[in-house]
């Protein structure tokens, strides 16, 4: 009886401790992938070695007290294939993450990742070296880890060249490639030869492959796989082209200077051998300046050209573009209170020259406008007009890790010395406010953060049923304050150092959702953009996580995307090249994040 009772005894024992062990298991949450140091070249940052998950933050007021911590929130999802089988070993990171270093984690065997992010929603893309990203998994709750899906491929590079029929090479060409609407997309632009080069493609059948050119009509095709060692992409004139500019291009002694590049908005073209160019112009605005640029030289800037351009004129009255003289730039260092150099700070120039102001694209005539200081703390900007211009430079104090925003005062081109220095002791100020509707409602639950120089930020207080919100501690100097709620657009406002700071109100306009389709598909317009009572106003992309200002919109084949029409929109404008079509109220404000009003014409 002894055997049989001590055996009795031992099972109970090694069952009271299998149920300890159980709820003690249970109550443990699972263990995150380790992050890992992402490969990829298109994101070489460093990745933390240590996971930055177990940050114990108190959640501001308004928040509800079983939300978690706002700068220890936890996200994930699944890293898989087309076909939805999981991808195992795949460095993930958040994308536009900006945090340094930048963290990214690996898929596990199911193709599972867990990871410490700032905000929500966000997006998360592979990084991994010979993967591309296919479709972005956007994280809209910090609980719905096996909802977010990473879509990643392996990657492929493509060369070609762009060509019109006569095998003439065409310069400034922009080829987009993506799998289908709701994929990622890959860029690349031709140079003054034709040639293009997409790094890495995903290699996959049924890519498809759209290219356009200012005055040619869009190529879009669908490319073979496996790619093409070259693929010779030939476009035609367009029929709505635009009235034909000549010119000629000269260096500062007056002699020609071959290969510069003139721009009038999106439209581009190279001068050849004797300076001599041609452009067919497209839309564009009155502000739109028409532009020289060349290496070496500061470029010649026609301030407000777009006013002189005849939309029913066949040709324009030839002009001569002078290259002002050698290029200009400004140079400086980022110093520390104590002088020491703050090495990867983002500095960008706050107010260059925009070659298509109100249209859709970014370039601008000093080139590379954003950039980070070297070890020495040391930056330098080059390609400047003769004018003065305002530097922005942001990072972290390297004792409290505070970030700063570091505003220059106006700085002749051709500066050559130029410090910045980070304040001692910066401490904290606390902001205070409310967040309203149009109306003068109050908004619950927006979320209130900083944004930084370049865009994007992160949330670090909600507001509560009144609109009240408060953030503690807010750096001081310059800030920019962002403000996001559903239904509404995003607000982004300069905080100045010296403004007042406890009674902020921070006003959101509401979404007024719409597409557009042309019924017409012969004579369809290609370009859509809003007119308010001042001129030109703000049309928003709504595509992504958050609604992205986006200026005037192209259209392929007469139809547009999901757009919102800005607050101070009365109407909007069709065009074809530079032809204006007709004019259509702007849509109205909607309540329902669904809804979306259709525009139609004719």
């Amino acid at each position: 009886m002894k055997a049989p009772l001590l055996s009795l005894l031992l099972l109970a024992v090694l069952a009271v401790g299998g149920l300890a062990w159980l709820l003690a298991r249970g109550g443990a949450p699972e263990t995150p992938p380790a992050p890992v140091v992402a490969q990829s070249a298109a994101r070489p940052e460093a990745v933390s070695d240590t996971p930055a998950l177990e940050r114990t933050m108190v959640a501001p007021e308004g928040l509800a007290p079983d939300s978690p911590p706002l700068e220890a929130l936890r996200a994930g999802g699944r890293v898989v294939d087309l076909a939805g089988q999981p991808l195992c070993g795949l460095a993930v990171a958040v994308r536009g993450d900006e945090r340094e270093p930048a963290l990214a984690v690996r898929s596990d065997a199911d193709g599972r990742f867990v990871l410490a992010v700032e905000e929500l929603p966000c997006e998360f893309e592979v990084v991994e070296a010979g993967w591309c990203t296919v479709r972005f998994g956007i994280a809209q709750d910090a609980l719905a880890l096996d909802e977010t899906r990473v879509v990643a491929a392996r990657a492929a590079s493509l060369s070609g060249r762009v060509l019109e029929r006569s095998g003439h090479p065409l310069a400034e060409a922009t080829l987009v490639v993506r799998l289908d609407a709701g994929s990622a997309e890959f860029f690349a632009r031709s140079g003054g030869d034709g040639r293009f080069r997409f790094e890495q493609l995903p290699s996959l059948p049924k890519l498809e492959l759209r290219t356009t050119l200012e005055g040619w009509r869009s190529d879009e095709r669908v490319l073979p796989l496996p790619f093409p060692e070259e693929l010779q992409v030939v476009l035609e004139p367009a029929d709505s082209q635009g009235p034909l500019l000549e010119g000629t291009v000269l260096r500062p002694d007056g002699m020609p200077a071959p290969g510069a590049l003139v721009t009038l908005g999106a439209a581009r073209a190279r001068s050849g051998e004797a300076g001599h160019f041609r452009l067919h112009c497209g839309w564009c605005t009155a502000a739109t300046p028409l532009v020289a640029c060349a290496s070496g030289f500061q470029p010649a800037v026609l301030a407000g050209y777009g006013a002189r351009v005849d939309a029913l004129a066949q040709t324009l009255p030839p002009v001569e573009l002078q290259l002002a003289g050698p290029a200009l730039a400004i140079a400086g260092k980022l110093v520390g209170a104590d002088g020491a150099p703050l090495k990867g700070w983002h500095v960008q120039l706050a107010d260059p020259t925009a070659l298509d102001p109100g249209g859709d694209a970014r370039e601008c005539a000093e080139g590379r406008v954003e950039l980070r200081s070297d070890a020495r703390g040391a930056f330098e900007f080059g390609g400047l007009c003769a004018r003065a211009y305002t530097l922005l430079a942001s990072g972290r104090e390297r004792g409290s890790r505070v970030e700063l925003i570091l505003r220059s005062q106006a700085v002749p081109a051709g500066t050559r010395d130029l410090l910045l220095r980070a304040p001692a002791n910066a401490g904290v100020r606390l902001l205070v406010g409310r967040v309203l509707d149009e109306n003068g409602a109050a908004l619950g639950d927006a979320g209130v953060g900083f944004g930084r120089v370049s865009g994007g930020g992160r949330v670090l207080a909600r507001s509560d049923p009144a609109g009240h919100f408060e953030i503690a501690d807010a750096p001081p100097g310059t800030l920019y304050l962002v403000a996001t709620h559903a239904g509404c657009l995003p607000l982004r406002m300069e905080l100045a150092p010296a403004a007042r700071s406890d009674a902020l109100t921070l006003r959101l306009a509401s979404l007024r959702p719409f597409r557009f389709e042309s019924t017409d598909s012969a004579q369809a317009p290609d370009r859509i953009c809003a007119l308010g009572a001042d001129g030109i106003a703000d049309l928003w992309a709504l595509g992504g996580t958050l609604p992205v200002r986006a200026g005037s919109v192209r259209l392929r084949g007469g139809r547009s995307g999901r757009l919102s029409a800005g607050p101070e929109a009365r109407e909007i404008v069709l065009y074809r090249g530079l032809r204006e079509l007709a004019r259509l109220p702007a849509p109205p404000r909607s309540a329902d994040l669904d809804a979306e009003t259709l525009l139609r014409w004719p």
